[in-house]
């Protein structure tokens, strides 16, 4: 990924299980500008390696309990 500008960025998921985090994963690669996703269980929480340019703030924010 040469030439690309990337961030970090925490969505906080609230609590879920191993297999929502699996499906959790995979619909947030499925977002625009997503290009690594890990999602901590135990926290709660997805951290994601953006392209800042790129990524769809709106749709992220709706995984985030804090949007509620």
């Amino acid at each position: 990924m040469t030439g690309v500008q990337t961030c970090a960025l925490p969505i906080y998921l609230g609590e879920l299980d191993e297999a929502r985090a699996l499906a959790l994963e995979q619909e947030l690669l499925a977002v625009s500008g997503v290009v690594e996703v890990r999602v901590i269980v135990e926290d709660g929480v997805a951290y994601l390696r953006v392209e800042g340019a790129r990524v769809d703030d709106e749709a992220l924010l709706r995984f985030s309990v804090a949007a509620d």
